[in-house]
């Protein structure tokens, strides 16, 4: 490994003695480590300047947080009756055969179940993200709303076993998608001896299973969210109603186009994928006012309020869902916070600024524990780049909630603390 060749290998015996000390220092170490080398010479650091910068961990405010709960619950409780029940099908299914696990299959639902609860809690600021990034425009900011599940995948399974078409009408509520999230759970796909796949279904009532089944459906049909089943949908059509034209960078090419928000009502839609450069570039030159990006929008292009694009606004970073790999979470931020930033947004105290974040969190553990995580991993990182600076998007919950940093004041706004000037030149990563 290279970090054995430089003097961090004289530290001790074998390099797994060197990881193991790393895991045990934490983030202090490597703090540490990161400023001996670069002393050294041995290493150079990349940062980039987030002087001046608001990154806001905020809790949207919540007229019931009791019934908020109580929603949220309410389908992570059939969601949960769902993973039992595919564990004991699959259990039951293949052991009624002698084929092997290799010639019959089915889907564990445990392995998928991450990807509703993400929508679920998505679905359930969605409203929030609209009013934020309203109150942005209104403030003479674009708005970048960012999320990671487009939910597409499953829509595009459930017109099709619904035998739904383009253009035709569409009703999509919580109720119908665990309900089609059961049923999928009793599709088996079988290996031929000839090498081709067969896919079926199996009655649960040939396996002992038939009224657990039946329970979860009453439990689906029991079920009154409120929630979107297609948040980005929601959020992009409702912003359009308030007059704000937003993008969408996600590479999807199929969603809802709502007749009624709170029913689930409207028309499936397919649609061209879109064109990565003429999106940007639309964006940077002012023909909308925001966008809407997941992961294929977070590498490879410049969002910012640069002193080349003809719009120059602040951008303000609505951060839905952060993704789970913290390199694109970082790739990410820097889509609005560039080499060329021009600050021509105002602070309440008159400072300048360029761009902004806020990391919207809802008082759920579900969102709280993964919004730490991300924290933790964003100081780890920064201690390699760093060393003993804590990052200014490292997480903040200033604005009513708990300061996961020092560094973090009252009002949002971050400061830096003074450091000895590093031995080996420090560049600024683009």
């Amino acid at each position: 490994p290279v970090y054995f060749r430089t003097a961090l290998g004289r530290s001790a015996q074998s390099f797994a003695q060197v990881v193991d000390a790393m895991k045990r220092g934490g983030v202090a170490l490597q703090q540490a480590v990161s400023e001996a080398l670069a002393k050294a010479g041995q290493y150079i650091r990349r940062e980039r300047d987030f002087t001046g910068v608001s990154f806001e961990v905020k809790q949207p405010p919540i007229a019931d947080p009791a019934k908020l709960v109580e929603d949220i619950d309410a389908v992570t409780d059939v969601l949960g009756e769902i993973v039992r029940f595919s564990a004991a099908m699959k259990t039951r299914v293949q052991g009624s055969t002698a084929q092997t696990q290799t010639q019959i299959d089915m889907t564990d639902f445990a392995s998928v179940v991450h990807n509703q609860v993400s929508q679920l809690l998505l679905a359930a600021k969605a409203e929030h993200l609209v009013n934020d990034a309203i109150a942005a425009v209104k403030k003479g900011e674009k708005p970048l709303i960012t999320v990671s599940n487009t939910m597409e995948s499953f829509l595009d399974h459930y017109v099709t076993d619904n035998g739904i078409k383009p253009g035709q009408e569409i009703k999509l509520r919580w109720n119908e998608l665990l309900k089609f999230a059961l049923e999928r759970t009793l599709r088996v796909t079988e290996k031929q001896p000839n090498g081709d796949t067969e896919i079926y279904t199996v009655d649960p009532d040939e396996f002992g299973l038939g009224d657990y089944y039946r329970q979860i459906q009453s439990m689906a049909d029991a079920v009154e969210s409120r929630f979107p089943v297609s948040p980005i949908d929601y959020i992009v059509q409702k912003l359009a109603k308030a007059g704000i034209r937003m993008s969408e960078l996600t590479g999807r090419t199929s969603g809802i186009e709502y007749r009624n928000f709170e029913t689930g009502e409207g028309i499936y839609r397919v649609f061209p994928r879109a064109n990565k450069n003429r999106i940007v570039n639309g964006f940077n030159n002012g023909d909308v006012e925001g966008m809407l990006l997941n992961a294929s929008g977070s590498t490879g292009l410049s969002a910012h309020a640069s002193v080349e694009f003809k719009d120059k606004r602040p951008r303000h970073m609505e951060i839905g869902q952060a993704p789970a790999d913290i390199n694109v979470f970082m790739q990410t931020l820097g889509r609005i916070k560039r080499t060329g930033m021009v600050s021509q947004g105002t602070n309440p105290d008159g400072s300048k600024y360029g761009a902004k974040y806020t990391y919207m969190v809802l008082p759920l553990q579900a969102e709280l524990r993964p919004a730490a995580m991300a924290s933790r991993k964003m100081k780890s990182l920064n201690a390699k780049s760093g060393s003993a600076v804590p990052s200014p998007v490292a997480g903040s919950t200033c604005r009513g909630s708990t300061s996961t940093t020092r560094s973090a004041c009252c009002s949002g706004r971050w400061t830096r603390t003074r450091r000895p000037a590093p031995t080996t030149p420090r560049r600024q990563t683009r």
